[in-house]
């Protein structure tokens, strides 16, 4: 039902909460499985994104890094599913305001080669530039 769905979810996020307040540490941890959450649950994506946000204590600077290193040195390696999940988190932090959104705009841009006319090229390019023109 909604009601025990809803009060399972409070639970989860009081669960987390505490866990990013005892420590950086744990903040980090807390902050890389909700990423990874994100990246490979794109049917949940949205309420990750929720929560993140909510729990965030860094103003998301940690996600920040982590996903401008996943975008600078493992962007080309990753699945077709994933870099979609990667555009779509960049595009909510665009949308939201986050400040260092601007920082993953421009790792994107460095992952275009000149001059390549390869449909993954082409996609990357594409999806940058409607990103842009949507915000």
């Amino acid at each position: 039902s909604v009601v025990t769905s809803n009060r399972r979810e409070n639970e989860i996020y009081d669960h987390l909460n505490q866990k990013v307040c005892k420590s950086a540490q744990e903040h980090e941890e807390v902050i890389l499985g909700l990423l990874y959450a994100l990246l490979t649950d794109s049917a949940a994506a949205s309420k990750n994104y929720s929560t993140l946000a909510m729990i965030a204590r860094d103003g998301m600077a940690h996600l920040i890094r982590m996903v401008e290193i996943i975008i600078l040195e493992k962007l080309q390696k990753l699945q077709d599913s994933v870099k979609d999940q990667v555009l779509w988190l960049v595009r909510e932090l665009v949308q939201t305001h986050v400040a260092g959104a601007d920082i993953l705009c421009y790792a994107l841009l460095k992952q275009m080669p000149a001059g390549s006319t390869s449909r993954g090229d082409i996609w990357l390019v594409e999806s940058l530039l409607h990103l842009l023109l949507d915000n």
